[in-house]
């Protein structure tokens, strides 16, 4: 980050059709309230061409992080991620979308986030063969 003020941030992590079994996407904010945004993708071994992540902050205290993960026609078994906020009584936010050996192109994440006392999330998204657009604690 060079001192911009920044409202959206994108993340590719292209691969070269490598096998990946865990990528760490560390998108840390200038001028938000934000210290740290851990997304772990864990991938079961398989190729990943193309991942991306885009992380919408609206230069306010986070009221609504959206995390998409865009995979390009690979199966995966397990996606964490893990949205850990600073400045909120929220100390973890884990969000596990687990899909049964189906090839998904596009998940989305959305994870609207009130002034409310939340220690812990955990949003199991199970999909069979089923679009999910938004999910909402």
């Amino acid at each position: 980050m060079n001192n911009q003020q920044i409202s959206l941030i994108v993340v590719f992590a292209a691969m070269n059709n490598q096998p990946i079994s865990l990528i760490e996407v560390f998108a840390a904010m200038n001028n938000q309230p934000i210290s740290l945004i851990v997304v772990f993708a864990a991938m079961n071994n398989q190729p990943i061409s193309l991942i991306e992540v885009l992380t919408a902050m609206n230069n306010q205290p986070i009221s609504l992080i959206e995390v998409f993960a865009a995979i390009n026609n690979q199966p995966i078994s397990l996606i964490e991620v893990f949205a850990a906020i600073n400045n909120q009584p929220i100390s973890l936010i884990e969000v596990f979308a687990a899909i049964n050996n189906q090839p998904i192109s596009l998940i989305e994440v959305l994870t609207v986030i009130n002034s409310q006392q939340i220690s812990l999330i955990e949003v199991f998204a199970a999909m069979n063969n089923q679009p999910i657009s938004l999910i909402e604690v």
